[in-house]
């Protein structure tokens, strides 16, 4: 499960909580990881895109291809209540591989 709709917080500019909002009402298990980061080359705005809501418009406005460039991507790993092992030992393999598929 992503952590927001984008990379890294923009200071003021976080108005799509619900990814990680249900985990905490939930009271589940999380840890998020670094996976890539944001890349202008890559991650452009598509021109025809329609938002399906005011915070998402919110979003796409906010989105600056320049000002994100290199900024982290995270990635949630979620468990039940209680299974902070489990998800931690989860991501700890997770990041490993990540890894090693960076040098390579």
């Amino acid at each position: 499960m992503p952590v927001a709709p984008h990379a890294a917080v923009i200071p003021g500019k976080f108005y799509h909580t619900a990814y990680t909002e249900c985990i905490n009402l939930l009271d589940y298990t999380v840890v998020v990881i670094p996976v890539t980061k944001a890349d202008k080359s890559l991650d452009k705005a598509p021109e025809n895109y329609e938002p399906l809501n005011d915070i998402d418009a919110k979003n796409w406005d906010a989105y600056n291809a320049d000002t994100y460039d290199g900024a982290p991507v995270g990635l949630q790993i979620v468990g039940r209540k209680y299974e902070e092992e489990k998800v931690w030992a989860i991501a700890k393999i997770i990041s490993s591989i990540l890894q090693a598929a960076q040098r390579s």
